[in-house]
């Protein structure tokens, strides 16, 4: 298979498995949201960014070394699982345990209490999935059928059992365990079609060799998802819990964007590093193009942000968070320089420099970490965006460069990229200026991304045609 079906085959698979666990996540959150109310919403927004913080400390690394691994030699795949996903289980449980501990020292409301315990109950139930082994494997398809598993439990679980305020607890607990369902299936699935099987393993003398060969990865997952949530924290230690659930509204569609970022470059990763071992110059060039379809994705979205974020949380999540529209715009102003960040970053994984990640990835930490202090006292939620669309930047220039000098990839400021930012800002330009109905400019951004795909390939009509014919 040549490198490009292997990247549309693995592709195809991950779009409709994020179709499937994004549209889920979406679709459960806006049903939470208005069920839930700003403050409960907000208390159980709260409980995920504690277990996606947590998170990394569970993985100990794993999923992105397990996948590199396996990617080189697939018969790593039978000896990785059951010692990575054991040691990741037993992580989980020790970690649950010291924030019951923590939480209790604090004074946690009794009803916050358990809600926040509830979703860190998703460390455990996610810490067996075996994601990261098929993404290695490139057997795309068995991920789909993880998400679509995870995502019926979600929708079920959600809104049959949730139906007001008093079940923010059982919302926590409906999403932990719908991750336990795919989970439970995918290593099934695994099992029968691949013959890689998970059973538990305690060899600490292999945990601790494992994690010699992992810490790079585990510190650059820690600082990523601390990006992610430090302005989540700043919000809900500084200001008010409505503040904190006006916030999370946003927040929570900024991490399904994240997740379906991660999703694309995951699936690229193994062809990257494979690439990467036996071509470089062949890496560089599909790395090259691979900027340019992510930015001709996610720069629309950033100008739709600027034209029509009201309309969006309206439509979405109703007048009760309009407040929070311009967190809304700054974050889909974010996501560009998100997906570069995310991109770039793997490219140096892939390459095996993952140890220059981590300083890029803890400087747009600190950034955020900054601004929050002193923006969110007196800008309120919106200065907490601020710092993420600041953090990212950061992190996203560093690794940028990094990449360029240590592997020798091109920057993402060429003339393609300019192109596309030239329509989106003359687009913007002409709905602000007709003021018309945003289904006209979005029609006519249809039309104008398709022949700028077109007229530089990423759009390859001529194959399109010919495989037809």
């Amino acid at each position: 298979m040549s490198l490009f079906q292997r990247a549309r085959s693995n592709l195809m698979w991950v779009m409709m498995s994020d179709v499937v666990a994004k549209g889920a996540t979406i679709f459960v959150t806006i049903y939470l949201a208005r069920v839930l109310g700003v403050t409960e919403f907000g208390v159980l927004g709260l409980g995920i960014a504690i277990a996606s913080t947590l998170w990394p400390l569970v993985d100990l690394g794993t999923n992105g070394y397990g996948t590199r691994e396996i990617a080189r030699n697939r018969s790593n795949a039978h000896t990785l699982l059951p010692s990575l996903n054991s040691m990741r289980l037993t992580a989980s449980v020790v970690l649950i345990a010291a924030s019951a501990v923590v939480i209790e020292l604090i004074g946690f409301e009794e009803s916050k209490k358990w809600t926040v315990l509830a979703t860190l109950l998703y460390m455990t139930t996610y810490a067996i999935t075996p994601d990261w082994v098929v993404r290695g494997l490139e057997r795309m398809s068995i991920g789909f059928v993880i998400n679509g598993f995870t995502a019926v439990g979600f929708i079920l679980g959600a809104t049959i059992l949730v139906s007001g305020p008093e079940d923010a607890t059982t919302a926590g607990l409906v999403r932990s365990f719908s991750f336990a369902i795919g989970a439970i299936a995918g290593l099934i699935i695994l099992s029968r079609l691949e013959g890689v099987r998970f059973r538990f393993s305690a060899q600490l003398d292999d945990w601790l060799a494992l994690i010699k060969q992992t810490y790079h990865f585990l510190i650059n997952r820690v600082a990523t998802n601390l990006g992610q949530y430090i302005p989540f924290f700043a919000v809900s230690v500084m200001l008010t819990d409505i503040d904190t659930g006006l916030f999370a509204a946003p927040h929570r569609l900024y991490i399904v964007a994240v997740g379906g970022m991660a999703a694309i470059t995951s699936a690229i990763y193994p062809i990257l590093t494979d690439l990467h071992q036996k071509d470089p110059e062949k890496f560089r060039r599909f790395q090259r193009k691979l900027v340019d379809y992510i930015l001709l994705l996610f720069i629309p979205a950033a100008g739709l942000g600027i034209i029509a974020s009201d309309r969006l949380m309206n439509l979405i999540f109703g007048t009760e968070y309009l407040p929070a529209a311009s967190v809304l715009t700054i974050m889909l102003l974010t996501l560009p320089l998100l997906a570069m960040r995310s991109l770039y970053m793997f490219t140096l994984l892939s390459a095996g420099y993952e140890k220059y990640a981590f300083p890029a990835n803890m400087a747009g930490v600190i950034i955020q970490l900054i601004i929050a202090v002193n923006l969110v006292p007196t800008m309120g939620v919106e200065g907490a965006a601020i710092g993420m669309l600041a953090g990212e930047l950061t992190s996203a220039t560093i690794l940028i460069s990094l990449s360029t000098k240590k592997i020798g990839v091109g920057s993402p400021l060429q003339a393609e990229t300019f192109t596309v930012l030239g329509i989106t800002g003359v687009l913007i330009c002409l709905q602000l200026w007709r003021e018309w109905h945003l289904g006209i400019t979005i029609g006519i951004s249809l039309i104008a991304y398709a022949a700028y795909g077109l007229k530089t390939g990423l759009i390859p009509l001529n194959k399109l045609i010919n495989r037809r014919s």
